[in-house]
């Protein structure tokens, strides 16, 4: 299992990346909050029948969709929820971390590592400033 070093404070946080398991109760539990919040919205404006219906079946054909949990790290909730995950982290210092930080440990704790795709995307804008020469 890879593990990640953040500094957060004066402490130095070994993060590793959740299992499969982890990974899918976190997509199930995100796919219920979503519904009972899509359900108390629907419920607040009075929506009926088969606009409801509608708005029902485009909720449920997300259910399970992992691209789902990964845009909910980018979210001080969705992040925390991730990292309340993971084994050890009770005692980690997050209230001294930013957001863009605990962004990372979530995204790095379902197998995502910014600083690659950091490195891609410039890769990518020095190979087009390369080739506008």
């Amino acid at each position: 299992m890879k593990k990640k070093s953040f500094k957060i404070g004066e402490k130095n946080l070994m993060v590793a990346r959740l299992d499969v398991q982890q990974v899918m109760d976190l997509t199930e539990q995100l796919d219920s909050f979503d519904r009972d919040q899509l359900i108390a919205d629907l419920d607040e404006s009075k929506v009926t029948g088969e606009e409801r219906l509608k708005a029902l079946r485009e909720q449920s054909g997300q259910k399970g969709l992992v691209s789902n949990l990964i845009r909910s790290a980018f979210t001080m909730k969705g992040a925390m929820r991730i990292i309340s995950s993971i084994d050890g982290m009770e005692s980690w210092p997050l209230s001294e971390a930013s957001p863009d930080e605990i962004s990372e440990i979530a995204l790095h704790s379902l197998g995502f590592d910014m600083s690659e795709f950091e490195e891609s995307a410039e890769k990518k804008e020095t190979s087009n400033e390369d080739g506008k020469k």
